[in-house]
């Protein structure tokens, strides 16, 4: 009976040990999920990372969801991300930061043809546009063109000498 004993007390410590074992791997598993699920949230936020937020348009937008406002400065030349846009046109001015666009522009389906307006006074401006694919658009105060696919747009509006701080409304048509 004293084996007896022994063999129920061991099996009562490996019962206690399993248990211990599979609340520490509880404990891991919901700390694991936390920490992914906050690193899930916080994706779109990187992803959608602009001084001055978002835009995203289907096809038949308003006229107001095509509006944003923000305002240029700073000292980052534009032709540091390209000399020249996909048509050859100069790519100028000067905007706040490489890593972080005036504006996020998100294309839900592809659009035939787009215009960005700049409006800021008197004052010149201008516009890169990096999209989705890499294609790079550059223009003084305005950008029409045409096959914008559809995907997430960088947009940098700069002014054409740098620390000039004007602010400004970004217009987006069909």
């Amino acid at each position: 009976m004293g084996l007896g004993v022994i063999r129920q007390r061991q099996g009562g410590g490996d019962s206690q040990a399993t248990s211990q074992t599979h609340s520490f791997k509880s404990r891991l598993t919901l700390s694991s999920l936390m920490g992914l699920t906050a690193l899930l949230c916080a994706v779109p936020a990187l992803a959608d990372n602009a001084n001055f937020g978002t835009l995203s348009l289907a096809p038949g937008f308003s006229s107001s969801e095509g509006i944003a406002r923000g305002s240029t400065g700073g000292s980052f030349s534009l032709p540091a991300i390209a000399n020249s846009d996909y048509k050859q046109r100069l790519c100028l001015g000067y905007a706040g930061d490489k890593d972080v666009p005036d504006h996020i522009l998100v294309l839900q389906k592809n659009f035939a043809a787009l215009k960005l307006k700049v409006t800021s006074g008197r004052n010149k401006t201008t516009l890169l546009v990096k999209g989705p694919d890499g294609i790079i658009r550059c223009g003084k105060d305005q950008i029409e063109d045409s096959n914008w696919a559809a995907g997430t747009y960088k947009v940098w509006v700069g002014a054409l000498e740098a620390g000039m701080r004007r602010d400004y409304k970004l217009t987006v048509q069909e």
